[in-house]
């Protein structure tokens, strides 16, 4: 039977991809075993990703030719506007108060909720979200304790969306906020809307 298409945004082959965004001139067999995704699905991801522009594979090295490339192939292919689920305007005025609320309440209840997006990008580069919106991963069950916690009014906008994979959760002032890997996928699945934000966290996630 032929090879399954390769999905740049599965996953295993995210892991590889980000892997060389913070690795850039790496080898496929350091990515492989750094990531503990397989060696032969390593070179699919990679040789997927030259095809697309994204990569260059001269010698044993790889290296990002096109980070745009690599955002656009996410946008296609997993469109985050996808995953959209519940929105409503909470009886909050801050993001801050309305998030320490929330997950001083939702901590072990909910365990698949975490802020992502411009949320998520605010926390990683400010370590507090602003912006009027707060992005977040809430299954349909959890996204109803969200909508009920948080009331409703003429605060703090809340967009919830579909967790449509395991999420890796880190806190960050007693806020749970999706890994940076996870917000950079998200973002570039914003399409031109995230790109920006997309671009200034692979910075933050090289240093």
């Amino acid at each position: 039977s032929p090879p399954a298409p390769v999905k740049v945004t599965s996953p295993g082959s995210w892991k590889v991809a980000c892997y060389f965004l913070k690795n850039d001139g790496a080898t496929m067999n350091q990515a492989s075993v750094k990531t503990g995704v397989s060696y032969p699905w390593t070179r699919s991801v990679v040789k997927k990703l030259v095809e697309l522009g994204a990569f260059s594979d001269k010698g044993r090295k790889v290296t990002v030719a096109d980070q745009d490339a690599l955002f656009k192939a996410v946008a296609w292919e997993r469109p985050v506007n996808g995953l959209k689920g519940l929105g409503f305007r909470s009886c909050f005025d801050s993001e801050r108060e309305a998030l320490k609320e929330l997950y001083a309440n939702m901590e072990g209840i909910i365990p698949q909720s975490a802020c992502t997006l411009f949320t998520a990008a605010d926390m990683y580069l400010e370590g507090r979200a602003s912006g009027g919106c707060v992005q977040l991963y809430a299954d349909e069950n959890a996204a109803q304790v969200v909508k009920s916690l948080m009331g409703e009014g003429e605060g703090v906008s809340f967009q919830v969306y579909n967790p449509d994979r395991e999420l890796e959760a880190y806190s960050i002032d007693d806020v749970r906020v999706v890994s940076i890997e996870q917000a950079i996928l998200d973002l570039a699945g914003l399409g031109s809307a995230g790109a920006d934000a997309a671009r200034v966290l692979v910075r933050k996630y090289r240093e």
